[in-house]
């Protein structure tokens, strides 16, 4: 079988090509590598110079194909949860800004504006639930992007949410 098999590889291999024209001997694989890495680069490069999302970009380094199969992976409520923590959305420094709340400060210190970057990194009413959850009483903003999402939520469930 493996004789006859490669005897008819070897006779399409030597015949003359026969379709459209031009012929490109690219397999499918390689192209969808190269659209992959094409959209992967145009992705990063708008997120490089969007002038926006400046809470996000504080927490998010940039696209991150793993991450993103993680993320995907979330049931809807984790994911919504995950997005707002990381974007800002759910806090009274956004809030404020839409008119929603009177207050920006943070809800647990008082004392700061309540931003993602403040509840995950440094909110001194929040260094023991950090250091338990998070593993360290302060984290830097570029300390988010190797945490887990289990942890994230973790953090946000024992914390955020259950002052709300």
């Amino acid at each position: 079988g493996n004789e006859k098999a490669d005897l008819l590889a070897k006779e399409a291999s030597n015949s003359l090509f026969f379709g459209p024209e031009p012929a490109i001997g690219i397999s499918y694989a390689i192209i969808k590598r190269d659209l992959r890495d094409w959209a992967q680069s145009k992705l990063h490069v708008n997120w490089i110079f969007t002038g926006n999302c400046r809470q996000a970009k504080e927490l998010i380094s940039g696209p991150n194909y793993n991450r993103t199969k993680q993320f995907l992976r979330l049931k809807r409520k984790d994911l919504c949860i995950i997005v707002g923590l990381l974007t800002g959305h759910w806090f009274n420094k956004h809030l404020y800004r839409m008119g929603v709340v009177e207050n920006p400060l943070c809800s647990f210190c008082g004392i700061a504006n309540d931003t993602s970057a403040h509840i995950l990194c440094e909110c001194d009413a929040l260094t023991e639930s950090r250091a338990r959850i998070l593993g360290a009483r302060y984290l830097e903003t570029r300390d988010i992007t190797h945490l887990s999402i289990t942890e994230l939520l973790r953090f946000y469930n024992k914390t955020v949410n259950s002052s709300v």
